[in-house]
């Protein structure tokens, strides 16, 4: 969760030009630099990443999460209420935080895990583990052979604008 000084030290930062986020270390950053700096650089425009610029994302993208996380936790962390309005289809997804989702992605992927997190866009924090499963055709034989790879994370960032389905976990599917 972000400390309400950090807050402050954010804007003091980007005021002054990012100087403070270029002094040496990682200056208690969380995220890991190297998957910030390649997750970067997947953007064909990009070449190179100047460090104040890694630690200026890495240190945004950090508030970013504690932030949703707050906002998410504001919306549906209210212990003892026991009637739940349901406005917009976004409430739906509000009774599922701290629970389980099936969350279906664009090309063929399929993930599960613990919401901890969303916002208006869909972008979400899943936490414990998720499933991909890709679908691959034989060069061969044109025929379609599924793949199913099955990789635990703690803490995963889905971006919005790839999710089709966000649904409780299916019955029967592991866990």
């Amino acid at each position: 969760m972000m400390v309400p000084d950090e807050s402050e030290k954010m804007k003091n930062g980007s005021a002054s030009g990012g100087a403070s986020c270029s002094s040496g270390g990682n200056q208690g950053l969380i995220l890991p630099l190297q998957r910030v700096k390649m997750i970067m650089k997947s953007c064909p425009d990009v070449e190179t990443v100047p460090q104040e610029s890694l630690h200026a994302v890495a240190k945004a993208t950090e508030l970013f999460i504690a932030h949703l996380a707050q906002e998410s936790f504001k919306i549906g962390g209210v212990v003892g209420n026991t009637t739940v309005a349901v406005e917009e289809p976004l409430d739906l997804i509000r009774l599922s935080l701290d629970e389980r989702l099936y969350v279906k992605m664009r090309n063929e992927r399929e993930l599960r895990g613990r919401l901890h997190a969303y916002d208006q866009h869909l972008n979400m924090v899943l936490g414990e583990h998720y499933i991909m499963h890709n679908v691959q055709v034989d060069d061969e034989t044109f025929e379609e052979v599924y793949k199913t790879t099955r990789r635990t994370i703690p803490m995963l960032f889905v971006r919005g604008d790839g999710v089709i389905l966000v649904a409780p976990p299916m019955r029967g599917a592991p866990p």
